[in-house]
């Protein structure tokens, strides 16, 4: 016998269930119309909430508006100079929406003046509050207008200051290029090379009491004239200390930092402040000078520089 023919013969209890459900047929009814009635009021609350959601999203005393974020950002020690507006677009939203804080927060990474954003906090009913630190000048760049500030990360900052910002490193840099437009990386071999030296002029002791106030870099690369020092130092005595190239150079040949701060000594012994030199290289295995007083001979020719000995 199959399995199919076995199942037929199969059978189950009566349960008698017409009978029941004639006799429950009121309350069964009853159950259902309560069923239904439950469902379609879940449906008209969701409904009424979502309403309601919208509703409150949309109120005025909800909504950010452009104006109310408008801000012009300066660090506190431009005095507010060359401040730089945050721009949101012309469009507000509604402080429900979840895109509104990342929004902001790319808005104010955009601003020149802003390094990072740390935090974007909504407190209703319609404020951010936005976390930030402000990018800092590292080093100045000197031009015929003015300096030109520059951060840790060679990103320019905004305006050129008739007055000195403050700044990380004392020596300025000149003989730069174009510079970028602000918020901008200023991405010059050049101004990498002065930042290089200016930080050496920072650490080094000797340096400072050489009186270095600039680094000139228009000969980096001898882009100038590839037989003379790429770096000059130009000193508040008036003497130009030529360096050779920076620190990072792999160029064979070139004395090490160590060598060209003993040459250095060496012409301080000599010339205490470097005063009376028009010049000393120092990039040289024997350091040269030339003294201020002795750019001619007698008969007007150039005379050349002087080795002195260790």
């Amino acid at each position: 016998m199959t399995l199919f023919k076995r199942l037929k013969q199969v059978r189950l209890p009566d349960l008698k269930v017409r009978a029941w459900a004639g006799e429950h047929r009121a309350g069964l009814l009853r159950a259902g119309k309560i069923s239904a009635g439950i469902g379609a009021l879940t449906l008209v609350v969701l409904l009424v909430h979502k309403e309601v959601y919208s509703l409150v999203a949309g109120r005025k005393e909800y909504v950010v508006t452009p104006e109310s974020l408008r801000v012009a950002l300066a660090p506190k020690w431009t005095g507010g100079r060359n401040a730089v507006d945050v721009d949101l677009g012309p469009d507000g939203w509604s402080a429900f929406d979840d895109e509104a804080p990342a929004r902001v927060g790319r808005a104010f990474e955009k601003n020149p003046w802003v390094r990072r954003v740390t935090s974007v906090q909504r407190e209703f009913p319609n404020r951010l509050r936005v976390r930030y630190e402000f990018r800092t000048p590292h080093v100045t760049v000197r031009t015929g207008e003015g300096w030109i500030a520059v951060d840790r990360d060679r990103v320019r900052l905004p305006g050129v200051w008739k007055e000195r910002p403050p700044r990380a490193l004392e020596a300025d840099l000149v003989g730069l290029g174009s510079a970028p437009e602000a918020g901008r990386m200023w991405d010059d071999p050049a101004l990498a090379a002065g930042i290089e030296t200016a930080e050496l002029v920072g650490r080094e002791p000797l340096l400072a009491k050489a009186g270095v106030t600039a680094i000139d870099v228009a000969n980096l690369g001898g882009r100038v004239n590839p037989k003379k020092s790429e770096i000059a130092m130009l000193t508040s005595s008036g003497c130009i200390v030529y360096w050779g190239r920076p620190e990072s150079s792999r160029k064979f040949g070139e004395l090490t930092v160590a060598q060209k701060i003993g040459n250095l000594r060496l012409v301080l012994e000599a010339y205490p402040n470097l005063d009376g030199l028009q010049y000393a290289k120092v990039y040289f295995e024997k350091p040269a000078v030339l003294e201020k007083d002795s750019r001619t001979t007698d008969r007007g020719r150039p005379r050349g520089d002087r080795e002195m000995g260790r």
